[in-house]
C-alpha cells in the first residue's frame, strides 16, 4: 500500500491530517512491540491460531526495523503540515484584507495591503526553504540545496513584466508565464529544487509513505503568484484600472 503526501491545493488539507494520524498510530503501535517484546493483540497477529506463534518473532524484527522509518515519516509529515498550515494563513489573510482594499478604494489601504502582501511572500520564501535532519523539506529528491533562490531576483522580474505592460491583462497573461510556462523565469532561475520527488519511505510491510509536494507544486506557486501581483500592482497606491484589476487578480491566484 502506498500512501501518498501531496498538495493540489493549499486550502485542503485534511487528507495530509488523516495520513500523519494514521502514521502516528502506526509509530505507536511499533513502539510498544518493540519494548514489551510482542506483538500487539496476539490473536490478531496470529489470525486466531496458537500454531502460528512462532512467526512473532519475524514480526518483531521488523517491528524494530521499521520503527525508526515511521519516526521519521511522522517528523517529515508533521513538518510540511505545519507548513503547509502556515501558508494558508498566509494566503487567507492577504486575500481577506485585499477584499477589504478594494472595497475601501483609497491609496493609504491599497499601499498597506501590497506592503503586507511583500512580507508575507518573504515569510512564504522562509518557510519552502525548511529544513529537517538536513535535508529541504520542498526541494524534491534534492537533499542539500535550497528549493528557491532569493526573492528580489523573482520580484524584479515580475516588476520588469509589470511595467512593460500596457494594461492589466497583457501584465496577467505574462506573469501566469513567468510562473506557469517550464520555459518561465520561475522554473529556470527561482525554483532551484528537483523535478523529481524525494525517495519513498517504507514503513511497514508493503507500506510506503511518498512525500509528493516540492516548491515547484502548483498550489504553492499560486499562492506565490498572487502575493507577487498583490505587492506590485499596489506599491505605488494607486487607484487606476491596471492596479484594481491587478489586485483583484492576485487575490483569485491565492485560493486556486
Amino acid at each position: 500500500m502506498s500512501l501518498v503526501a501531496n498538495s493540489p491545493n493549499l486550502l485542503s488539507q485534511r487528507r495530509m491530517a488523516r495520513l500523519i494520524n494514521q502514521i502516528r498510530a502506526e509509530g505507536n503501535e511499533r513502539r510498544t512491540e518493540a519494548v514489551t517484546g510482542r506483538v500487539s493483540s496476539i490473536r490478531k497477529s496470529t489470525q486466531g491460531q496458537v500454531g502460528k506463534i512462532h512467526m512473532l518473532e519475524k514480526a518483531l524484527t521488523d517491528t524494530r526495523k521499521y520503527r525508526q522509518s515511521l519516526d521519521l515519516a511522522n517528523y517529515r509529515l508533521t513538518a510540511v503540515d505545519t507548513a503547509l498550515g502556515s501558508l494558508t494563513s498566509i494566503s487567507e489573510r492577504v486575500n481577506r484584507d485585499v477584499l477589504g482594499a478594494l472595497n475601501f478604494n483609497n491609496p493609504e489601504t491599497t499601499k498597506l495591503v501590497a506592503d503586507e502582501a511583500l512580507a508575507a511572500l518573504g515569510t512564504a520564501f522562509a518557510t519552502l526553504k525548511l529544513q529537517t535532519e538536513g535535508r529541504f523539506i520542498f526541494s524534491g529528491n534534492t537533499i542539500d540545496a535550497a528549493p528557491l533562490a532569493d526573492l528580489d531576483t523573482m520580484m524584479t522580474s515580475l516588476q520588469t513584466i509589470v511595467t512593460a505592460a500596457p494594461d492589466a491583462a497583457t501584465a496577467l497573461a505574462d506573469i501566469d508565464t513567468y510562473f506557469n510556462d517550464p520555459a518561465g523565469g520561475f522554473m529556470t532561475s527561482i525554483y532551484t529544487g528537483s523535478d523529481t520527488n524525494a525517495p519513498d519511505m517504507e514503513i511497514g510491510q508493503g507500506q510506503r509513505v511518498e512525500l509528493k509536494i516540492r516548491a515547484d507544486d502548483q498550489g504553492i506557486r499560486n499562492l506565490l503568484k498572487g502575493l507577487a501581483v498583490i505587492s506590485i500592482a499596489g506599491q505605488e497606491g494607486a487607484q487606476d484600472e491596471k492596479t484594481l484589476s491587478m489586485l483583484q487578480a492576485g487575490s483569485g491566484q491565492m485560493i486556486q
